[in-house]
């Protein structure tokens, strides 16, 4: 005589297991968003210390300032004289459109002195 044996999860073994999941993903959720916002907020405050930089080296050795330009061509100029490659650095990882425009160049008396996120001027200072 053969003795067939079946071997399965049972309904309540099963509900176990998806309440252990939904648990796990209820405390790494909220730290996997946190983490991400940090790293979009990093990536943005790094961009504006690289066009702060190529800002400074363009004010010691040109001869005008890029306060006499405007605005919207402030970044481009950078780019057309070499102090910046052109790339994604003009636009903040959280911007979802599609111009390389998402910073402000902040003066006092000709001399650059900050630069704002247009995105996200909150979260994305940079000392």
């Amino acid at each position: 005589m053969l003795i067939k044996s079946e071997k399965a999860f049972t309904m309540t073994e099963i509900m176990i297991v998806v309440v252990i999941i939904g648990l796990l993903a209820m405390i790494a959720l909220p730290n996997y968003i946190e983490a991400r916002a940090n790293a979009v907020s990093v990536a943005c405050c790094g961009n504006q210390k690289v066009i702060f930089a190529a800002v400074v080296m363009y004010n010691l050795i040109e001869e005008n300032s890029l306060e006499t330009i405007a605005e919207e061509n402030r970044l481009q100029e950078l780019v057309d004289k070499e102090y910046l490659k052109n790339g994604t650095w003009g636009k903040c990882p959280k911007s979802s459109g599609s111009g390389y425009n998402d910073y402000t160049l902040i003066f006092e008396d000709g001399v650059a002195v900050d630069i704002e996120c247009k995105v996200d001027p909150a979260s994305h200072r940079w000392p």
